[in-house]
């Protein structure tokens, strides 16, 4: 498994938005590599750059769904992934929050946010790690 470093400073103007985990931990989300990367027109995905859709993801975070939404990325072992179904349940908002190591210490930074038509196979529920 990966486990990428951040180590930036993000200033106060590049922040979009900021918020919190149901478990205390804090997370940021960059606004130039949001609408830059996430927002990505080559890969239509601009329609992500709508503000109730940006409301969406912060609520995936503050409240992701316990069961499947709340696990650690199968690729990178310093990564959360929060996943709620999306207001429409047409499909699902997923949200990947990179911190400082595998144990979630520091500020998250959002990575990805994406809106799929199912869950991924292989991420690993953290509550499964919790139970162990």
């Amino acid at each position: 498994m990966n486990n990428k470093k951040i180590r930036r400073i993000t200033s106060n103007e590049n922040i979009l938005f900021k918020t919190t985990d149901p478990y205390g931990r804090k997370v940021i989300c960059e606004k130039d590599y949001y609408f830059e990367h996430i927002c990505n027109k080559k890969k239509g995905r601009e329609y992500l750059s709508d503000s109730e859709e940006i409301k969406e993801f912060i609520r995936t975070i503050e409240h992701p769904n316990e069961s499947f939404g709340y696990a650690r990325d199968r690729d990178y072992s310093n990564r959360i992934v929060y996943m709620t179904k999306h207001k429409s349940n047409e499909f699902y908002n997923r949200v990947v929050v990179e911190y400082e190591n595998e144990s979630f210490e520091g500020v998250g930074v959002v990575k990805t946010a994406l809106q799929p038509s199912n869950v991924r196979e292989g991420d690993k529920p953290l509550w499964l790690e919790e139970t162990n």
